[in-house]
Order: C-alpha cells, then sequence, then structure tokens
C-alpha cells in the first residue's frame, strides 16, 4: 500500500511499516524491540544520503488529522521528491511549525543503509535486526530467485540468500516475478505497481515513481540551464572573486606543498638510460638522476606537480630503494652525482614541481648488520659506533610485534636494522644538521619521514632545530586518524593517509567482509574532521604495499574488467577526497607486481621498473588521472573546497567538492547495479556554483558531452551509472579541458620545429644537448629570517615565485624569505667557450650565442613554455645569424657579463648585478679578465671606478634601445641566472652580498663608520613616485630626538655623498623605493625604517624586508595608507608598471618618529 495510508491505522498506538524486501532475521532481538527503542512521532534508520531517513522500516503514531496535513503540504510543495516518503517526510519533520519529531534508530534495523545484504558474512547473523535487500533490482516483481542448488558457489554464500530464504515463507508475493503472474487467480492479493505495491484504493504517482526522465514545466531546459550555470560561475570564477585564499581556511600549510598531486618516485625503478630489462629486482636494476630528468616530460603529461624521490643518499649493497643507509653525506653513486641532483632539482622547479625527498632518520645499515659490533657497524657514516644506536634485543617483523607499546616500536629494531639511538646528544645533534644540510644543498621543498612511527616523537617535533621550518610528512602506519594526524605537528607537517587507505582497501578489494560504498561516506563525515585541518596525503599505492591493483585481483579470480572498474573509481576517491594525492610511480601504468607468499617481508617484486609497462600517455588510466589532475589543477588543488556527501549506498557514494561532482561505485564490472540513481531534492544544489540552474557533463567520459545532465534548485537531478567513475563538472570546463590539450599538442609542434631552426634558441635545461655546452655550477640559495612584520603593515611577495596561488601569511608565518612554500632559487654560473653577445639596433635586451660548426646555439635562460619565444621576440635572430657567420674573437680575455638576464633599473643593478662582480674582482683587477654591461653602466660605474676595475669594463655606446648594433665575441663569456619561476633572475644571492662587503672597507675613498653614536640617514626621493609629500615635517620630528638628521639624494652623479652620509649611519630612514637599495653600503648593524604605501592593489613591496635579512640588519616597516586619489588606477593594473602607480605618500610622522626612537 501507499506508505501514507499507515496513518490511516487509527486502531492502533504505534504501527512499524515494513518494504516487502525485508524480514526479520532469526537470531535477531524481538521485532518488538523497535516499539520501545521508538519515543517519537516517527522512526526510522538514517538513510545512505544521511540527510534523509531510510522509509525500509518506519514506526509512525497513526493519525488521521497528521495525515490530511501532510497531504495537504505535499500538494502545496513545489520541489519534486524522487522519494516523498523518505525525503519529504524528512523535511517535513525538520519544519518546527509541524511538531512532529523525527528520531533516527540504530541502523541494526535496516540493513540496507549498513549494507548488510550485499555484505558477505555467509550463513551466520550479519549482525542486524531486519534484513533489507537493498536492491532495486532485488524487489519484487523483478528480482530473480536464486536456491541453493541452481546458484554458483559464490551466490550461495551471499547474504541476500538468507533473506530470500526467509521471505518466501511469509510473503508469497515474492515468488512472482511479474505483475501478470503476480494477478492469478489465487494470488491476487499481489497488487504491484513498478517496484512498489499498491492497493486498488491509492494509485501509484508516475511522476513520483517512474524511473524515466520527466521534465517539469518550471524545470528550464539543457539551453537555458547551461546559459544560467555558465553565467553564474563567469562571476563566481572570476578571478578577483578567487585571487585571495585565506590561509585559516585551508589544509594546514598546504601553500607550502605541491597542490595538485605528489608522484612518488624509487630512482633505481622510474627511469633508465638503456632500460634493459630487470630480472633481480632484489638489486639496482638501472634507474638514475639523468633517467629521470630525461623522463621529465611524462610526469608534466601526467599533471603532477610535486615530486617524491627516494633517498638519494650512499647506500650499503643491494640498497637500490634507499633504506639501507650507508653514508648520509654523500649522494649514491648508483644514481648520480651533487651535481646532478642539484640539476634535477632546478629541471623539476622550472618545469613547476616541487621536489620532496625522502630521509631515512629511523636506521641504518643493511639486513644482518650487528650494530652492537664495532667492526660491522664502522662502515656506516657519520654514525659508525654502537654507541649511536638502540641496544634493545627486539625487532619489529610480525604484525604482533606493533602491538607491544610505543617503547618496543621507538626502540626495536625495523626488520632488524640498526636503529638510530635519538636518545644520544650525538645522533640527536647530528641528524638534525644532517637534515638541514641536506635540504638546504639541494633546495629541496620538503621532505617525507619514513618509518616516523618508530622514532622519538620529541625527535620529529623538533625538526628541524635551526633554520626556516622543512615542510615534513610523516609515514605513520595505523587505522586511527587521531593517532596518524597527531603526528603532523608545526605550522608545515602532513601525514600519509593510511586510515583512509584501509577503509578503501576494504570498500574496493572483493572478498567476504567488503565493505558498502556509504561506509567511504560516513568516513567523510565522520572520521575525516579527526584531522583537524592537517594536510592528509591520500594514496592507494606506496614503496611499501602491495599494489592495489594486485589486491584487487589477488587470487586470480576476480575479471580483468572488473579489476580495472574497480581501481578506476578507487583512484577517483583518492584524488577527489580533502587532501594532496600521492601516486606511485606505475599507478597510471596499472602496475600490479605480485607477491612472494614463501617471503612476505620481500618487497622488492612490488618494485618493478616502470620500463617494464612503458610510458604511454593514452591509456584508460593514465587519461583519467590526467583528466582529474587537470580538474585539480585549475581550481588550486580544490583545497578551498569541503567534500560533501550528497548520496551514498551499498554500491555507490556521491560526493561535492566545489564545481566537481564525484561518483563512484564498488560493483564492478559488467555492473550489478540498476542504471540510474537520483540525487533526493538536488543534494547538489547550493554547493559551489550551483545555486542556480547548470548543465554538467562528465570529464572523464571519451565523449564527455555525451553524458551531461541538469543540476537545478528544486528538480530532481537523475544519474546513470554502470561501473566506471564519473567525475561531472560545469560544461565550460569541458570546454577549457579540451582547448588546454590542443594549445599542448600545438606547442609540442611548434617547440619540434624549433629544434632544427638555425639558429637554434635553446632552454636552459637544453644547454647539454649543445657541442661544447657550458660548464654549470649550481647554488641553491637558503631563505633569510626576516624582521618581524607588525600585523597592521602589508608587504606583498613576487607572485612569480611561484606558479600556484599563495595566499597572505599572518605574521608569525611570514618569517622567511622567500617564504615557505615558494622554491628558494639557484644561482646558476655559467662559463661558455668560444662565445659571443649580439644586442641589435632596437633591442633592449640582446643574447649570448655560441657557433658551433655550422650551427649556431643562442642561449636562453627561460624554460621550454617560454623558449624561444622569450628570445624571438626580443632579438631579430636572423640578424644575429648574420653576425654569427662573420664573428671573431674581439676580445682577447674572459669576459664576466654582469647584466645577463637581469632588468636595469637602479635596484636590480646594486642588488642582483654589482656584488655578482665579487667572485671575479682580483682576476679582474690584476688584469686577467673583463666586465660587460649591456646598460644600467652609469648605475654603477661609481663603484665599479672605486673597486679599481675601470680599465676592464666593455659597455655599450649608451643604455638600449640603441641606433645600430652592438657585438663582441671572447674566448669565454662568464654569467649568472637564476632558475625559474624566478624572472627575471634571483633578487640577490646572499653570498655575493657578504662578499662584496668584505671589499668596500678595503676602497679607498669609503669613510669609516664613526664609533659614537650613530646619525638618521634618510634617504629621499625628492619629486619622484611615492616621494614623501610631508618629509620636512618628518626630518624635523627625527631631529627632536638628539640625533644628527641627513637627507640625502642618492644618484650617481653624487655617489660620495651619499656613502659619506651612510658611514655615519645608525638607523636608515626612506619611502619604499630603488633608493632604499644604497643600503648595501650602509655599516653593519644598521637598522631600517621602510614607509610601506599601504595599497589596494598587488604592490611588490617586499624588496629590501628581504634584502635588510640578508644584510642581518634590523628592519621595521611603516605602513602608509594610500587614498584612491594618491594613485594611478591604470599603472596599477599592469605588474610592470604598478611600481609607478602612487605619485605620492604622506607618512604618519608620530609612528615613524615612535619607531626611530625604539631603534636608537
Amino acid at each position: 500500500m501507499n506508505k501514507f495510508a499507515v496513518w490511516r491505522m487509527t486502531e492502533y498506538s504505534q504501527v512499524a511499516l515494513m518494504d516487502t524486501d525485508m524480514v526479520f532475521d532469526f537470531d535477531s532481538e524481538s521485532p518488538g524491540a523497535i516499539f520501545e527503542e521508538c519515543s517519537a512521532q516517527i522512526c526510522a534508520v538514517r538513510d545512505g544520503d544521511s540527510r534523509f531517513m531510510n522509509a525500509g522500516v518506519m514506526v509512525v503514531t497513526p493519525s488521521n488529522q497528521r495525515l490530511n496535513h501532510i497531504i495537504q503540504v505535499l500538494s502545496d510543495e513545489q520541489h519534486h521528491f524522487a522519494m516523498p516518503e523518505q525525503s519529504f517526510l524528512t523535511e517535513y519533520c525538520k519544519n518546527p511549525k509541524f511538531r512532529m519529531k523525527l528520531q533516527f534508530l540504530d541502523k541494526k534495523w535496516n540493513s540496507c543503509v549498513g549494507g548488510g545484504m550485499l555484505h558477505n558474512v555467509g550463513w551466520e547473523s550479519p549482525g542486524y535486526n531486519v534484513l533489507h535487500s537493498c536492491s532495486w533490482s532485488g524487489k519484487p516483481p523483478t528480482m530473480s530467485m536464486c536456491f541453493p542448488t541452481n546458484c554458483d558457489a559464490n551466490q550461495e554464500w551471499h547474504t541476500v540468500l538468507v533473506w530470500q530464504m526467509f521471505h518466501m515463507e511469509v510473503d508469497p508475493c515474492i515468488r512472482q516475478p511479474t505483475k501478470d503472474t503476480c494477478m492469478k487467480p489465487g494470488i491476487n492479493q499481489c497488487h504491484w505497481c513498478g517496484n512498489y505495491c499498491g492497493d486498488s484504493r491509492i494509485n501509484c504517482n508516475a511522476k513520483l515513481f517512474n524511473q524515466t526522465y520527466l521534465k517539469d514545466a518550471d524545470e528550464p531546459d539543457l539551453q537555458e540551464a547551461e546559459r544560467l550555470g555558465a553565467l553564474t560561475r563567469s562571476m563566481w570564477d572570476m578571478p578577483d572573486n578567487r585571487s585571495e585564499q585565506a590561509w585559516h581556511s585551508l589544509p594546514q600549510g598546504s601553500w607550502a606543498w605541491p597542490q595538485v598531486a605528489m608522484y612518488q618516485i624509487l630512482v633505481d625503478r622510474f627511469a633508465s638510460p638503456d632500460e634493459q630489462h630487470c630480472d633481480k629486482l632484489n638489486d639496482y636494476c638501472g634507474g638514475t638522476i639523468q633517467g629521470l630528468m630525461d623522463r621529465v616530460g611524462y610526469l608534466e603529461e601526467l599533471g603532477v606537480d610535486g615530486v617524491v624521490l627516494s633517498p638519494v643518499v650512499d647506500q650499503m649493497p643491494h640498497g637500490y630503494h634507499g633504506y639501507w643507509t650507508k653514508d648520509l653525506n654523500t649522494v649514491n653513486p648508483a644514481y648520480g652525482t651533487e651535481d646532478e641532483v642539484k640539476a634535477m632539482v632546478v629541471l623539476l622547479h622550472e618545469r613547476k614541481m616541487k621536489v620532496i625527498v625522502d630521509v631515512n632518520m629511523n636506521h641504518a645499515g643493511g639486513m644482518k648488520m650487528n650494530a652492537s659490533d664495532p667492526e660491522s657497524i664502522s662502515v656506516v657514516e657519520p654514525f659508525n659506533k654502537p654507541e649511536y644506536y638502540h641496544s634493545d634485543n627486539c625487532s619489529l617483523i610480525h604484525d604482533a610485534d606493533y602491538d607491544r607499546g610505543t617503547y618496543y616500536l621507538e626502540h626495536c629494531k625495523l626488520y632488524g636494522l640498526p636503529d638510530y639511538n635519538h636518545e644520544n646528544p650525538v645522533v640527536w645533534q647530528g641528524l638534525m644538521q644532517w637534515v638541514r644540510d641536506h635540504v638546504d644543498k639541494y633546495g629541496f621543498d620538503g621532505i617525507r619521514v619514513d618509518a616516523a612511527r618508530h622514532i622519538n616523537r620529541n625527535f620529529l617535533n623538533h625538526i628541524p632545530e635551526t633554520g626556516p621550518p622543512i615542510p615534513a610528512y610523516f609515514e605513520v602506519v595505523s587505522d586511527d586518524l587521531s593517532y596518524v594526524s597527531a603526528y603532523a605537528t608545526g605550522d608545515y607537517g602532513a601525514v600519509y593517509n593510511y586510515p583512509l587507505y584501509f577503509m578503501l582497501k576494504d570498500i574496493f578489494v572483493p572478498g567476504l567482509q567488503q565493505k558498502p560504498m556509504s561506509a567511504l561516506g560516513e568516513w567523510m563525515t565522520t572520521a575525516a574532521p579527526k584531522a583537524q585541518g592537517r594536510l592528509l596525503l591520500n594514496f592507494l599505492d606506496n614503496n611499501d604495499l602491495p599494489r592495489f591493483l594486485y589486491r584487487i585481483g589477488e587470487g586470480g579470480e576476480v575479471p580483468e574488467a572488473t579489476m580495472m572498474a574497480l581501481y578506476h573509481n578507487a583512484l577517483l576517491c583518492v584524488m577527489g577526497v580533502e587532501g594532496l594525492p600521492a601516486l606511485l610511480y606505475g599507478s597510471e601504468q596499472n602496475a600490479r607486481g605480485r607477491l612472494n607468499y614463501s617471503d612476505p617481508l620481500k618487497v622488492d617484486n612490488w618494485r618493478q621498473p616502470l620500463w617494464h609497462h612503458g610510458y604511454n600517455t593514452s591509456t584508460p588510466t593514465f587519461q583519467l588521472i590526467k583528466k582529474v589532475l587537470w580538474l585539480r589543477q585549475r581550481t588550486e588543488g580544490l583545497h578551498e573546497f569541503k567534500m560533501s556527501p550528497t548520496f551514498m549506498d551499498h554500491q555507490v557514494l556521491v560526493f561535492v567538492r566545489g564545481p566537481a561532482l564525484f561518483v563512484v561505485t564498488n560493483a564492478g564490472q559488467p555492473s550489478k547495479i540498476p542504471s540510474q540513481r537520483v540525487l533526493w531534492d538536488n543534494a547538489t544544489a547550493g554547493h559551489g556554483p550551483y545555486g542556480y540552474p547548470s548543465l554538467v557533463c562528465n570529464l572523464l567520459a571519451v565523449n564527455p558531452y555525451s553524458d551531461c545532465g541538469v543540476l537545478a534548485p528544486g528538480n530532481i537531478s537523475r544519474l546513470h551509472l554502470f561501473s566506471d567513475p564519473k567525475l561531472y563538472v560545469p560544461k565550460e570546463y569541458i570546454a577549457e579541458y579540451q582547448l588546454h590539450e590542443r594549445w599542448k599538442e600545438q606547442q609540442g609542434e611548434f617547440r619540434k620545429k624549433e629544434e632544427v631552426a638555425e639558429p637554434r634558441v635553446v632552454p636552459y635545461t637544453s644547454w647539454q644537448e649543445m657541442p661544447n655546452p657550458p660548464t654549470i655550477e649550481i647554488q641553491a640559495q637558503k631563505r633569510v629570517s626576516r624582521s618581524w612584520r607588525p600585523g597592521d603593515v602589508t608587504l606583498n611577495g613576487n607572485p612569480s615565485w611561484v606558479w600556484h596561488r599563495f595566499p597572505s601569511l599572518p605574521p608569525h608565518l611570514d618569517k622567511w624569505g622567500p617564504p615557505l612554500g615558494m622554491p628558494v632559487p639557484h644561482v646558476i654560473s655559467a662559463r661558455v667557450q668560444d662565445a659571443c653577445f649580439y644586442l641589435g639596433a632596437g633591442e633592449q635586451d640582446g643574447a649570448i650565442f655560441a657557433r658551433r660548426g655550422n650551427s649556431t646555439f643562442v642561449l636562453c635562460p627561460d624554460s621550454p613554455e617560454f623558449c624561444p619565444r622569450v628570445v624571438g621576440d626580443q632579438v631579430d635572430l636572423k640578424m644575429l645569424k648574420a653576425v654569427a657567420d662573420k664573428s671573431s674573437v674581439t676580445e682577447a680575455l674572459p669576459v664576466v657579463h654582469l647584466t645577463f638576464d637581469i632588468w636595469y633599473g637602479v635596484y636590480h643593478m646594486l642588488i642582483n648585478a654589482l656584488p655578482s662582480i665579487a667572485p671575479h674582482l682580483e682576476g679582474l683587477r690584476g688584469g686577467t679578465m673583463k666586465v660587460f654591461m649591456h646598460a644600467g653602466h652609469h648605475i654603477i660605474a661609481p663603484v665599479l671606478s672605486m673597486l679599481g676595475v675601470d680599465a676592464a669594463v666593455i659597455s655599450t655606446p649608451a643604455d638600449p634601445p640603441l641606433k645600430e648594433a652592438f657585438h663582441f665575441c671572447a674566448p669565454e663569456i662568464i654569467f649568472d641566472m637564476a632558475t625559474r619561476p624566478y624572472y627575471p633572475r634571483f633578487e640577490f644571492a646572499v653570498p655575493y652580498l657578504a662578499d662584496f662587503r668584505k671589499y668596500l672597507p678595503t676602497v679607498v675613498g669609503i669613510p669609516q663608520p664613526l664609533k659614537g653614536a650613530g646619525h638618521i640617514v634618510v634617504l629621499s626621493r625628492g619629486h619622484g613616485s611615492r616621494a614623501l609629500a610631508n618629509e620636512d615635517e618628518m626630518v624635523k620630528a627625527l631631529r627632536t630626538l638628539g640625533r644628527v638628521v641627513e637627507v640625502v639624494s642618492p644618484e650617481p652623479e653624487n655617489f660620495l655623498h651619499t656613502l659619506a652620509a651612510l658611514s655615519r649611519a645608525e638607523v636608515l630612514v626612506g619611502a619604499h623605493g630603488a633608493n632604499m637599495a644604497n643600503m648595501l653600503f650602509a655599516p653593519e648593524g644598521v637598522k631600517v625604517v621602510e614607509i610601506v604605501p599601504q595599497v589596494p592593489f598587488k604592490l611588490q613591496d617586499y624588496h629590501f624586508w628581504d634584502l635588510s635579512a640578508a644584510l642581518n640588519f634590523t628592519y621595521m616597516p611603516v605602513g602608509d595608507k594610500v587614498t584612491s586619489a594618491q594613485y594611478d588606477h591604470v599603472l596599477a593594473t599592469d605588474p610592470m608598471t604598478e611600481d609607478k602607480a602612487v605619485s605620492s605618500m604622506t607618512a604618519d610622522v608620530e609612528k615613524v618618529k615612535a619607531v626611530v626612537e625604539a631603534l636608537l
């Protein structure tokens, strides 16, 4: 009967109504217990869609008055409900005016919501009082009967059989497969209507119960939905609305990590120059750092923006994996050299990938090594004595070993390997200093801490003890998320999400204990919040586990199609839930390995080289990952969007994050689920951009436009499901993705043409491909410690420092330059033999080129993304080629090119170009080399004169653009540049600054600092942009502090006067601008007060904050709020002119005076 009719049974005080596909389990509690537990007017179990109840079992208090009111409200309801007895009644009870309380019962009263009927538990009790078939196809009259005598073994042990056996005893209708047979004489009490039972009094409503799509009169058509949705999202997705992220609304420290996905690599197994087949998987297979660099295009195509490297330090024999440490301070020669590691980091940064390195700080040595034997342990460096290792006679090998408590976890030998004694101060301090040096030496962006659960927690909490924080993620094996996430200490800590891995394994790996999809939805709402905002790294595969695809098919009885369907759905879960996906090499190529049951600890068989599988970028798995990662890149990693389950049952889960609707199933293939699910009452409405009708399409489909649908508030949304995962996004995203793919294809074709062009423009990372290539020396720069920034002052960094959106950080996190999360720059010092410089008429920058045989190679400092366009736009390559064909050596000595890859304004000439002369100053003074600047010579000419290198200077006739072309050739050209994404080059090199300043006291003409009380020196901007309108008033106020106040206007012609004033300075005061760069010549320990314009646009004004830190000066900014009338709104819109937008400022005189007084 219609379920609403139960309210007519007023002869009863309570009525329990059950669907026809339900039966009480014979081992259950008494059926009457349900009345004892129900204390409300209506009681039911919460449904798979947790917002609603499941109407399979309802206990109601009958009332004709209540029924009349329900019918009246339902008739007035404007929304459409796929199942009104569930969704409408739930919403009805939520309305306090209707005064009908809904009580959610324990799920033992309805096995469907727990997946009980599809949970194979054999003939034993499934633990539910009421067994529910939970399947549209398993309800009368459409279900197919299965008996122990005519079912295969797997079906016989399915819990549905339990339900069938008992239901047939009490319900004769279940034996009738169709409505027609159900109407035969003698059993005409069975009246079927669709999948529901009715009677002659109440007709079934086709609009509510028919599975076909019925468009209502007020529901928008596809074209209208597409138009309205696109209009809405054009506002929601506008750059102005998405340009700022609140740091506190993102996962903890997530901006310091990759945003899209990390790709974990075992160096020995990812790529090899020769790619020979490897039979001995317990030893080296030939993977190298160079092999990895050769395959960087493969990683780009996949779309990851981070790489996790296995440990790169030297190993004991057979330690191909990196976890049998021999020498912490040496690069594993099987992988490559230190220079290759540095070059790899530079290359990956250039390709917009952060580099995380695995560090093993739990153990050292190899198998069967005795840490108590001085001779045995002496080969390990630097900890080569027995006292550096725990002496406890215990090992962690079998599962039971890990349950003995914290002491044993941290002191026992992991698989018998020598276990570091972190309580020993030598070990503690040595490891702390090593990880600091290891990260700083190569410029790594973070670390993976192996076996973190086995390391002293106090030690982990202090990593690192010195210098800036090191983003670290910890490997902690446990299914308890509270326990696991507690290891993510500090501002940038993260953890492997092992609890999610165990959940996905239980859901997607077939077996007797397979869990329903709803278990993942419940995990999202109940378990995931236990992470308390910490960043979780989600994975299916890692270097210590059997491949997930192997797990799915373990035993060999799962069809290949089912394996792949389950695997793809699990992959979508990992990439869709909150956190950061961590993919293991080969997951995209369906790597599965094999398990050696004779030796369960021998994991080598799970680590086959990737070249065994190939680097195919067109497989379904690769394409699935690639598409999802594109969406993550498009939405900044989805980090600002919370996951919200909108529908879940035993086989299907639908959850939404921002503009993405994820649909996953564990049904396998061929699909055993009905082809349709309904998002009742439009569960997606109001999420992200879906507050208005929207047309969404499945990004994962081969033809995404063939699988589209309308999401419209107040209307039913249906999804047609089979076995493959689905990812619904706004239709315009599909077009954007396809445009992105076409652009990449065009770029690839363009690069191929340029590789054979003449002259050939060579991106930096391809310089080594040219004959007699430049020699390169790479030095990673360390972050500088910034002074504390007052909370009421904003200082903006350079957005080109990193390739993803970066939040504005609060003072307690904004303590390092560049900030954590922005890669440190690498200074690249290059020497190219038999080279020339060319600057054409009318050009600005010029180019270095080298003639090799009949070919000309133009050195481009940029990446393939911009080369050769960046050079082609600036240099007439045909004219350069003509010069190259005729050029000859015109300089007899090597030449240092100071202005390669640099802007030549005052700041960059003083801070970037000039200090880089320091390594060559002796050679220049000794007459063994020359120095060249193609621009800005007049800015630093006075300094070069004082340094005594006038005779060694080569310069162009004037600053560019020139009227006539200029060029020279030399036996060697020496120059510096910086790695991308920095552009045009590093702000400064701290070692260069330090070395340059060491020369200043030796230069004749530079006054010595005062020994007594120093002066207050005001660096005036005169009448230029950002000049102080009330400078005179400020100077007058400063003079009341009892110190001499000098006002200087630093200009090249006024250089000696500026130097003299700076030598007497104790405090420097000035408005933001290039004049502040003259602090380079100030004495040690000076204090800097910068008046910084506070503007409503992103003015880059961090420069002197970082420069002060590099020079070890005290720095204090004073904000000056600039009014709308004080800046040019047109100039402010262009990053190239924004620094000239502010015309004038008015300093807060009293605040400046107070700050200076505090510093004196």
